[in-house]
């Protein structure tokens, strides 16, 4: 590993112990997978710029055909990602959207208390004005939105569905914006709705994006639903569109229909092209968050496959099967940095105990220094050596028969206080670690 990444993590914890088990217990990726994944994201980032950027016109042609000579770095780049991006299939981002003076023309109403929210939803539809309900949904590899509209006086709610497609391409919340550009278009067809309308969704990321100038992901759906409004409010001056936030999974009934019109969406339920927006009519392009998330992924699953496959991790399987995973960081976040460093030094087997101290050339020889009969190992130092046989009895009682394996004492939170406890006792790292205090003191789980 080069230096920076190394230096990052035996600062943590040591600086003899294995780089690879240092990642996985972090759960950062390798260093070639790393730069593969700076790699990716540039060439994200280049298959967003839109046409009128300067290198928009050589990023097409590059990643049109990889040329056989005088290849360029556009052409190398592209090239290498060439199965997971497409410059085409690409959403774009702006470098600007709006006017610095722009005001949106619909109205926000967010209530931040869950329950306050879901009782004020009962007040909107008593007020007898045009309801829409919108959700977006990912589910079973696909990602649906829908939109349902209640008009007074009517007992079923019309509702438009669409499938964006599959969940590699797109998220929820460019789903939770195509519903609202749905809900318009309900509303748009109520030629008796001309006073007051209401659009609810359970996402508020998306209902503060509305309001929003900045550019980024998926702004390209928050501008269609801007024109969509400003088409609305062209043909109906005095209509007041509110766009306001519900719970979800709150028993608000038309948040949960709402809810499960999505999934169907998700399922491939779509209505006909002739029903949509004319903007939802083509298929999406690529989501760029998507894109970076799913790239990511795949390289997490390398790096987990690297991992196992390798001596280390065979090893650390015995103590914890999850890695590499965060479930070290949340069995060590709260406690001091000496005693993660100690804990992590006992699962990598690079604890200064008499075996690691001979292998590197700082002791004589590997055998116990208070028992004199074996190699002084972390099993042997933590279960069999006799000279603390009451202090195991002591202080890993409360464990029962499972303190007896690695994978309890080295990977549960139950067992910190205990081994600790157990350290002090023995004083065997005194002279390195000093006196380690308990390191749980506000849990009272033992």
């Amino acid at each position: 590993m080069p230096p920076l990444p190394r230096q990052s993590q035996i600062r943590t914890y040591d600086s003899t112990a294995p780089t690879d088990a240092l990642e996985a217990h972090a759960k950062v990726l390798p260093f070639d997978l790393l730069v593969d994944q700076v790699c990716h994201r540039a060439a994200v980032r280049l298959c967003t710029l839109p046409p009128s950027h300067p290198l928009a016109l050589h990023i097409q042609r590059a990643g049109g055909h990889f040329v056989k000579a005088h290849r360029s770095a556009l052409h190398e780049l592209l090239d290498a990602y060439r199965p997971w991006l497409n410059y085409k299939d690409t959403e774009r981002i702006a470098a600007t959207r709006l006017h610095p003076r722009w005001r949106p023309l619909h109205r926000v109403h967010i209530l931040e208390d869950r329950e306050e929210a879901a009782a004020d939803d009962l007040r909107w539809a008593q007020d007898g004005a045009y309801r829409v309900y919108t959700d977006g949904s990912d589910i079973e590899g696909g990602v649906g939105a829908a939109a349902l509209l209640y008009a007074p006086g009517r007992a079923q709610p019309r509702v438009l569905p669409l499938y964006l497609g599959p969940s590699t391409h797109h998220t929820v919340y460019e789903a939770e914006i195509v519903a609202t550009l749905l809900g318009v278009e309900l509303l748009r067809r109520e030629t008796h709705c001309t006073q007051q309308a209401s659009i609810a969704l359970d996402n508020m990321a998306a209902i503060q994006a509305s309001e929003l100038r900045t550019t980024g992901p998926a702004r390209y759906l928050t501008d269609l639903f801007h024109a969509a409004v400003r088409n609305l409010k062209i043909d109906r001056p005095n209509l007041r569109l509110t766009l306001r936030w519900v719970p979800g999974h709150a028993d608000v009934p038309g948040n949960e229909a709402a809810d499960e019109a999505a999934k169907a969406a998700a399922a491939g339920d779509s209505s006909p092209v002739q029903q949509l927006p004319r903007p939802l009519r083509k298929t999406l392009p690529q989501s760029s968050s998507r894109l970076r998330q799913s790239f990511k992924k795949e390289l997490e699953q390398r790096a987990a496959l690297r991992w196992r496959a390798s001596y280390r991790g065979t090893r650390m399987a015995e103590i914890d099967g999850s890695m590499p995973s965060k479930q070290f960081d949340s069995l060590t976040a709260d406690i001091p940095r000496r005693h993660a460093n100690l804990l992590v030094q006992f699962r990598t087997n690079h604890v200064p105990l008499q075996s690691y101290l001979h292998r590197f050339g700082r002791a004589p020889a590997a055998t116990c220094p208070t028992c004199q009969q074996e190699p002084e190992t972390v099993p042997h130092y933590l279960f069999a050596c006799p000279t603390y046989t009451l202090h195991r009895a002591v202080h890993f009682r409360t464990l029962g028969f499972s303190g007896r394996t690695l994978s309890t004492l080295l990977n549960s939170r139950d067992a910190l206080r205990p081994l600790f406890a157990y350290v002090n006792a023995t004083g065997r790292f005194r002279t390195v670690f000093g006196n380690l205090p308990d390191p749980c003191p506000d849990d009272d789980s033992t």
